[in-house]
């Protein structure tokens, strides 16, 4: 599996996230501030994007935006997509139908959008919690359904 740390101009990085757009560790994390640890008490941009205001530009991170939990974002330096996997960081997990929903609107996303390319991560399988088997399944069950568009990559050799 490669491992992602910078975007082309065309790549999306796609990430579990939490249903309040609280992007503190993990994936989201990374997507925000550009590292995994859980440093969201001491990180600087963390702490200013926690006590911004919704649309201020202290919420803009990286590739994510603080307080976005799902769908597409624009960052500073590249573009994420979000699918919230978990309620609250910690907290109970979001349902694997809901996941299956939100697969199912990136692939739509991703078919409107064929010059962008989504670099899809183990969404849900880190921090939030969710088992990979179960997620594996889920995802494969989307490609039985609608496909796997050109333009999403690493879902055959991450969910396998």
């Amino acid at each position: 599996m490669k491992t992602i740390t910078t975007l082309a101009s065309n790549e999306v990085f796609v990430f579990g996230s939490n249903e309040t757009g609280f992007h503190g560790a993990g994936a989201a994390g990374f997507a925000f501030s550009g590292t995994c640890a859980n440093d969201w008490r001491t990180c600087p941009k963390k702490q200013a994007a926690i006590k911004a205001p919704l649309g201020h530009l202290n919420r803009i991170g990286l590739w994510a935006i603080w307080g976005v939990a799902e769908g597409f974002q624009v960052g500073t330096e590249g573009r994420s997509y979000a699918i919230r996997t978990v309620v609250v960081p910690g907290g109970p997990l979001v349902s694997m139908s809901e996941i299956e929903i939100q697969f199912v609107r990136l692939w739509s996303f991703a078919e409107q959008h064929p010059e962008l390319v989504f670099l899809l991560t183990e969404v849900g399988a880190g921090l939030a919690g969710h088992r990979r088997e179960d997620l594996r399944a889920l995802v494969h069950q989307v490609i039985e359904q609608k496909g796997l568009p050109v333009n999403i990559k690493n879902a055959d050799k991450v969910y396998r």
